[in-house]
């Protein structure tokens, strides 16, 4: 009995291992014959090849633009060096050391213009603005440069105020130049209102009749009576300006009225136009400087104690609520 149940169970194991091979053969077989998907090509938007042609030509030619403009540098300093050289053998025998050396800084401060101007981007700031900062960069070296070769060349033929119209003169240039060439692009200056226009013609006239009178009239009065003038006039152009412009000026009662320091900066300025019309000549400049100096500080501590205590009662009346 006990040898048919071993045998029986033997048969049993025997059909298990069978059927275990058959499904890993059928599993082999399946693997074998199972094909692999195809892999599908990435599908590229429309265009895709012009756009990667059009990035390799804008590519090829920022390094030829590169390039070109690295040569403009290497020869614009070989031009700038033959041209100190020659300067230095032919001519600067003829001069003093700061001649020579006004002549040599101020070709150098060209000729960084002219390569700012070069490696200056087409499409640097605004659209169409390249030319305007090609402009900006030309037209402030210029005016470096003249006021380095004026001071040593040609300062000492002229008087303080006079040479002080042509440093003013020059910046008022300098200032409309640049004005004239960025005003199509500033958004705010491309529709002016009437005031912007009242105000820019007011400061125009101030700076003109201020080189006038530097050139043609200063050289007739002290320098204590020329200084007061210049506060006087500042004083008439700051209390137009202030009424021209009177109605953009927010007060809010939270914070200090903005008329009261303006109030104290005219009232400083007419002090200083007293000080230094009547009674600032027989003083030294020292002293007038120290006027001068302690006047700012008094109105600015008056300025200062108001703001203080204005701050005080904003602060009671928020607590109080």
């Amino acid at each position: 009995m006990e040898d048919s149940f071993i045998l029986f169970g033997c048969v049993i194991e025997v059909a298990t291992q069978d059927e275990e091979l058959e499904y890993l053969s059928d599993d082999a077989s399946d693997t074998t014959h199972r094909e692999e998907p195809e892999e599908e090509e990435p599908e590229f938007p429309e265009g895709a090849d012009e756009f990667v042609e059009e990035s390799r030509r804008k590519r090829h030619e920022r390094r030829a633009s590169g390039r070109g403009k690295g040569n403009a540098t290497f020869a614009s300093f070989l031009v700038w060096a033959a041209f100190v050289i020659l300067w230095l053998f032919f001519f600067a025998s003829g001069f003093g050391i700061f001649e020579n050396i006004a002549v040599a800084l101020s070709s150098f401060i060209l000729v960084g213009g002219i390569l700012g101007a070069i490696w200056t981007p087409s499409d640097a700031g605004p659209e169409g603005a390249g030319w305007r900062i090609n402009i900006s960069i030309m037209s402030g070296v210029i005016w470096l440069a003249f006021i380095i070769l004026w001071l040593p060349f040609w300062m000492e033929s002229y008087t303080l105020y006079q040479n002080l119209a042509v440093l003013l003169g020059s910046t008022l240039l300098l200032i409309l130049v640049n004005s004239s060439s960025w005003v199509g692009v500033a958004p705010t200056m491309a529709v002016m209102k009437s005031r912007n226009v009242a105000g820019s013609v007011v400061f125009l006239v101030w700076i003109v009749l201020s080189i006038y009178w530097l050139w043609f009239e200063a050289g007739g009065y002290v320098w204590e009576q020329n200084f007061a003038l210049g506060v006087l006039s500042l004083l008439i152009v700051l209390i137009v300006e202030t009424a021209i412009f009177r109605s953009s000026i927010e007060v809010s009662p939270d914070i200090v009225s903005p008329y009261v320091p303006v109030g104290l900066l005219f009232a400083w300025l007419a002090t200083l136009f007293v000080w230094f019309w009547f009674f600032g000549e027989p003083f030294t400049g020292y002293q007038n400087i120290a006027v001068f100096f302690a006047s700012m500080l008094l109105y600015a501590g008056i300025g200062y104690l108001y703001a203080m205590r204005r701050r005080d009662t904003v602060e009671d009346l928020a607590w109080e609520e």
